[in-house]
This record gives C-alpha cells, structure tokens and sequence, in this order.
C-alpha cells in the first residue's frame, strides 16, 4: 500500500467509527431490558412465595400425619398435641398457628367425637366432621367397622408473605392453611 493511500485510509477512520456509533442499537437492549423487568421480578417473586407456602403445607402435612400416628399408638391426647407444637417450631406453631387432636368412634355408620383437645383459640374449630367434611365422608364411607377408634390431627397455620409483593398473592393463597391426617 502506497503512503498517499494510507493517509487517505487514516482520514476516513474516524467518520467510520461515528457514523457506526450512530447507528448503534446498544440503548435498544437497555429499553427493552427496563421493560421486561417487572415481569421477571412478578414470576420469580410469584415462584419464591408460592414455593414458600408448598413448604408450609408440606410441613403441616408431616406435623399432621406425625401427630396422628403417635396418637393411634396410645399417646394421650394432651401429650399428642403438646409434641405437634413442639415439633412445629421451624413453623412457629405456637405463635402463628395451632392444633386440634382428636379421638372418632364410628357410631352408625358416621364420625364422633369421643375426646378433643385443642391450642388455644382453636375450640370447636374443627372441620373434621363438618357437614361439608370430606374426611367425615370419607371415613363414612370407607367401610370402618362399627364402633371402631380413629385418631385426627387438624393443624392450622395463618399464612405471612415472604415476598413484597406477597400481599398481591394473598388473593390465590388462602390466609390460614390446614391439613389433616386420620389414622
């Protein structure tokens, strides 16, 4: 390459470098970034307080099948319920929940009640014989015997949001959970 062609080459550089600066998209990227945003922060906020509250449940599901089996083993009652407090610590059962611990003798063909302790503040709160009960259908229909013994632990939990935008998903999570476990 001759010298006269390369000052000629060096003098076009810089307008090369503008004019390719100029047609850029690099703030594109940044638009569309700010924009999409608040949609990525919904869903991984929607998935951090869902998995949260599949924990709970989850772990009122063993705190419930734990109480009731210790209850079919001939566990008083009181001791039952005192132990699925104790052990719904990492819950913080104590402070935010509580328990129903029951004793059910089928009598013609349906659910009673024999004995029934309870937390406090959870008296008569019971769904486990409601009218509506799936579970006083359920044991109804099972085929029990008559005047056979079942042994219920209810555990009630009020829900608390993890996330800031845990109130926006109040309205599909439920303010208390429940479950229960019949042996």
């Amino acid at each position: 390459m001759m010298i006269s062609e390369q000052i000629k080459a060096d003098g076009q550089r810089p307008l090369r470098g503008l004019k390719r600066l100029l047609r850029s998209d690099s703030g594109q990227g940044l638009v569309e970034f700010s924009l999409a945003l608040p949609i990525i922060l919904i869903i991984l906020l929607g998935m951090v307080e869902f998995s949260n509250a599949y924990d709970r449940v989850h772990g009122l599901a063993g705190l419930s099948r734990e109480g009731a089996n210790i209850a079919a083993r001939g566990t008083a009652l009181n001791e039952v319920l005192t132990t699925v407090v104790a052990d719904g610590e990492t819950l913080k059962m104590a402070a935010n929940g509580g328990a129903i611990v029951s004793r059910l003798v089928v009598q013609s063909g349906e659910p009673v009640i024999m004995a029934q302790v309870s937390t406090a503040g959870y008296d008569k709160k019971t769904r486990i014989i409601a009218e509506d009960s799936t579970a006083a259908r359920w044991i109804a229909t099972a085929g029990f015997a008559e005047g056979s013994t079942h042994y219920t632990v209810e555990v009630f939990l009020a829900y608390e949001p993890v996330t800031p935008l845990g109130q926006l998903f109040q309205a599909v999570t439920p303010p208390v959970l429940y479950e229960r476990a019949v042996f």
